[in-house]
């Protein structure tokens, strides 16, 4: 393989892992879809803000602070780039935990995002975590 061969294989697999990159994300606001109160809001504040988690971006597994506490597998819709965000779902019925409810969860990462640090919310029913994410 001449010089210039290797470099394009060389610069084909930096791509392609650069492409593949897991998110470390921090946790800097908590949105309800319904009113908390001030113990529910604190509670949350204390266990959240400020703290970090990891998403795998191949399979959306996510470890940490935030994670998906089900039994079903997460299913990435987008793996994100330069034009779409990181985009990955799981939903829970309620037959499929321990019968008590129902989940739907979803993560979204603005890859596209110039920004070092790219925006990042994450739903856990009625319950939003924003903040922000780098690759690693």
């Amino acid at each position: 393989m001449n010089k210039k061969q290797q470099w394009i294989v060389a610069l084909l697999c930096t791509a392609g892992v650069a492409h593949a990159q897991d998110f470390r994300c921090k946790v800097d606001q908590i949105i309800s879809a319904a009113p908390l109160s001030a113990q529910a809001q604190t509670f949350l504040n204390q266990s959240y803000l400020g703290k970090e988690f990891t998403v795998e971006r191949r399979t959306g597994q996510m470890a940490g602070v935030l994670k998906i506490l089900s039994p079903v597998a997460t299913q990435v819709i987008d793996m994100g780039d330069k034009e779409n965000g990181f985009k990955m779902v799981a939903t829970m019925r309620k037959e499929q935990g321990l019968g008590a409810a129902s989940a739907v969860y979803a993560l979204v990462i603005n890859t596209f995002d110039e920004a070092a640090r790219k925006p990042f919310m994450f739903t856990n029913n009625a319950t939003a975590y924003v903040g922000s994410c780098t690759n690693f």
